[in-house]
């Protein structure tokens, strides 16, 4: 589960509906966004139909926030999809060169 995912999920205004199958799938995903649940999965944590799933699977992808791959096996078709999560970058913002007060190496930086 990638709790920033989570965050990320329930700060978006997006209906119910759809937020809760988003939520789903952020709660399956890993720190790279990425998971794999079935659509039965997501069917019996949401309370919906597999129908709907797929539904609200189709708003969310064309609102660009999930990207859906299949993946196939040669002798059995299609076997699971793997779901994107279109998160942001939570990384840490890069620290600034110099600390606050302008004192670079214990010389005072004087605008000039």
């Amino acid at each position: 589960m990638s709790n920033d995912a989570l965050r990320w999920t329930f700060a978006l205004p997006l209906r119910p509906g759809t937020k809760l199958v988003l939520l789903a799938l952020a709660d399956a995903a890993d720190a790279e966004g990425e998971c794999w649940p079935t659509r039965g999965t997501i069917a019996r944590k949401t309370g919906f139909s597999v129908r709907a799933v797929d539904m609200h699977l189709a708003v969310l992808r064309a609102m660009g926030l999930v990207r859906v791959q299949a993946q196939f096996r040669e002798w059995r078709g299609q076997v699971h999809n793997i779901y994107a999560l279109a998160l942001p970058d939570f990384s840490p913002a890069p620290a600034n060169d110099l600390p606050p007060g302008g004192e670079a190496g214990g010389a005072r930086v004087v605008p000039g």
